[in-house]
């Protein structure tokens, strides 16, 4: 397996999940298989091969339209996607309380 420059991988047959954070709010996000973001990790899809490629292009995407930052990708190892961080990511995260002002959801969903 390598990796680009800018730390994506580029062997599409390992398997990943993408995640972000919303530009607006920060809120961690998760790719779902119709490319659209959700806050839920479980609605999360894995993407190989072709839709891996495709699901990079539309967080590319994304990104180019300051919609999301942070982007990166989880391989389903067992390790990486099992660490702490993830699992913090997963559950809503961050680990401390936001500010007042950030701690209602202003989007009412994803």
């Amino acid at each position: 397996m390598t990796e680009r420059r800018d730390g994506f991988m580029t062997d599409f047959e390992t398997k990943v999940v993408l995640t972000a954070n919303r530009l607006d709010d920060g809120v961690v996000i998760w790719m779902t298989a119709d490319y659209r973001w959700t806050r839920d990790r479980a609605e999360a899809a894995e993407f190989t091969g072709d839709l891996r490629a495709m699901a990079m292009a539309q967080a590319d995407a994304d990104l180019a339209a300051d919609q999301i930052t942070a982007l990166y990708e989880v391989k389903i190892d067992g390790i990486q996607n099992l660490s702490a961080r993830e699992m913090i990511r997963a559950a809503g995260g961050p680990s401390v309380t936001p500010p007042i002002d950030r701690q209602h959801d202003h989007h009412g969903g994803d």
